[in-house]
């Protein structure tokens, strides 16, 4: 092994020895990968496959090739140039693993496995058909739970533990996920947290966070900016009236609800440009460090990297050879503002070279929120604090969601960490943005 695990990754490679299929939630920096690779090399458990996002398949290979194991990610062009391919592991992102029949595999990780948290689409089948064919399984991500405790329902049983938490899904869903199947319309909440916690623990799971790691990691600090809506205040009441009158049938109008909620927020997005420009300009002049900008909507990405000449902007259009360019160039502090879409920007990146963020929009669960403020609150970080700034327009729907957000992040704490949270039923809390 020519990387050193820390004692706490040691204890998770003997944890997952006992249990061969597993999930492995620890909070995100801490080194799942690492552990990962030296759990198929303890094993010898070659060839393994590792099923992930794209846009982290060629750190995967890195990471690997790091360990002292040969390494390549699958894809239709690579097989073009070698059909054969020999590997220790063989690395496929989602969108290709429906292309490939691999057989013999001695160990399966799926990184960011609340991608397959639904059985009906086709990389939840295939990973499924993966894991029951497949001596040992680990399962890994930093939010296991993005909404509901039901996201874990189909993980459960892709690695044949569903069985050991509940007798069945009505069970599981009315135990703990505050499911009433026989009322109309029902939603998913969470219920019974700690009891499931300690469950997942005796069976599969195995959760750690940095505090009670003590990683010596430096805090993090979350700042508001506020902004008043003026100059589009009128189109945005107009917008917030029409989607008021659609939500009095909500269900049968859910589509055009959220597309309307799609037009307040990039109403909000448009509106903060100016500020986030001028916010940008005196964060430059008055530091000599790294920003990373998160948003969700392209277009407005582009408009503030072209009007930064020391930016950089990576989306999902952007070519997965130019990615692994720009995060190099940007860990070696060579590009000074990263504008990312918080899709193709918040999973599995490394950007320790920095240590402020900057949001001008949220994303639409706390899951993800934590994943791109993980990309800098890392092992290894090395400045003194974490700054995280929020821009968001004041009586919007920019502060509604902030506040759904902090709830949503309670809906998990209990499943996922085995702390106390309140009974949250998400769909209860959407209705209340377009009351008066």
């Amino acid at each position: 092994m020519k990387v050193t695990l820390r004692n706490y990754q040691k204890e998770a490679v003997s944890w997952f020895l006992k249990v061969r299929k597993g999930i492995l939630g620890d909070q995100m920096g801490l080194g799942k990968t690492i552990t990962s690779i030296a759990c198929i090399k303890y094993l010898k458990a070659y060839p393994a496959l590792v099923i992930c996002p794209k846009s982290i398949t060629d750190q995967w290979v890195s990471e690997c090739e790091k360990c002292g194991l040969t390494a390549g990610v699958l894809t239709t062009q690579s097989l073009k140039k070698d059909p054969n391919p020999k590997y220790h592991v063989y690395v496929i992102g989602y969108s290709q693993i429906h292309r490939f029949h691999l057989r013999a595999l001695k160990m399966l990780i799926v990184d960011e496995f609340h991608w397959i948290k639904n059985p009906s689409t086709i990389r939840g089948h295939v990973v499924k058909a993966y894991a029951k064919r497949t001596p040992n399984v680990l399962l890994l991500s930093g939010t296991p739970i993005t909404n509901s405790p039901k996201d874990l329902i189909h993980p459960l049983d892709c690695i044949d533990k569903l069985k050991l938490i509940a007798d069945n899904w009505k069970y599981f869903v009315t135990r703990y996920c505050d499911y009433n199947p026989d009322a109309p319309y029902a939603s998913f909440g969470s219920s019974n947290g700690k009891e499931l916690y300690n469950k997942l623990s005796k069976t599969c799971y195995l959760r750690r966070e940095k505090d009670q790691l003590r990683t010596e990691l430096p805090p993090k600090m979350r700042h508001v900016l506020s902004v008043t809506l003026k100059k589009r205040k009128k189109e945005y009441l107009a917008l917030k009236d029409e989607a008021r009158a659609q939500q009095h049938s909500f269900l049968g109008n859910t589509a055009k609800l959220l597309g309307l909620i799609h037009k307040l927020r990039q109403v909000c997005c448009a509106e903060k440009m100016p500020y986030i420009l001028q916010w940008i300009k005196d964060f430059k002049e008055s530091t000599g460090g790294q920003l990373i900008v998160f948003g969700y909507y392209k277009k407005y990405l582009h408009y503030l990297a072209e009007r930064d000449k020391q930016g950089v902007c990576m989306t999902g259009e952007t070519p997965m050879k130019k990615r692994t360019e720009i995060i190099k160039l940007f860990n070696e502090k060579k590009i000074r503002t990263l504008y990312l879409n918080m899709t193709v920007g918040g999973v599995g990146l490394n950007l320790m070279s920095a240590s402020t963020i900057l949001f001008y929009e949220l994303p639409w669960t706390h899951a993800e929120f934590e994943q791109c403020e993980d990309r800098i609150h890392r092992i290894g970080q090395k400045a003194n604090q974490c700054n995280y700034y929020n821009m968001l327009v004041k009586d919007t729907y920019d502060i509604y969601m902030w506040n759904i957000l902090n709830r949503k992040k309670k809906i998990g704490d209990e499943a996922v960490n085995g702390k106390d949270a309140e009974d949250i039923k998400v769909n209860s809390i959407l209705k209340g943005f377009f009351k008066d």
